[in-house]
């Protein structure tokens, strides 16, 4: 692993654009942590260049209007999407408290998810109780005529 890592260091260090030095800390990721699902298109943190360092956007924008974040703070995104880095969008929070909040949004949304689908299920079998139904008073009206 140490050769793979030394491989990864020489490429970020020869490396002066952003974007390939982004591209290049993914590519770390997947073969460092295989099967890791990453996440893609607007919900990405973005990185700019500021005095040769590559810094996360969110965390330039804060600093820029609230200065420096003290130790074990970071900054959340409240509407939870990464790339939205809209200064009104943005809070800092400890560590600590940002893990909780993080964990019940996920749980959050984890039971809007069950409750759509437990909505579907209770439609469904209210469709088919109706079928049902229609069937069976069909077979009653059929079962009369050939009685008669």
């Amino acid at each position: 692993m140490s050769e793979l890592t030394d491989e990864f260091r020489k490429k970020w260090k020869n490396t002066v654009d952003v974007d390939e030095k982004v591209k290049i800390a993914e590519d770390y990721n997947k073969l460092r942590y295989p099967g890791r699902p990453r996440e893609k298109g607007a919900n990405r943190y973005k990185h700019i260049k500021v005095d040769d360092k590559i810094m996360l956007e969110h965390r330039y924008i804060w600093e820029q209007a609230y200065g420096p974040l003290s130790k074990g703070w970071i900054i959340h995104h409240i509407n939870g999407i990464k790339s939205d880095n809209r200064r009104d969008n943005l809070i800092a929070l400890p560590r600590t408290k940002h893990s909780t909040i993080c964990l019940m949004e996920t749980k959050t949304d984890r039971i809007r998810e069950l409750e759509v689908r437990v909505r579907k299920l209770n439609i469904t079998a209210v469709k088919v109780t109706e079928i049902q139904k229609e069937e069976l008073a069909s077979s009653h009206i059929l079962l009369n005529l050939l009685e008669n």
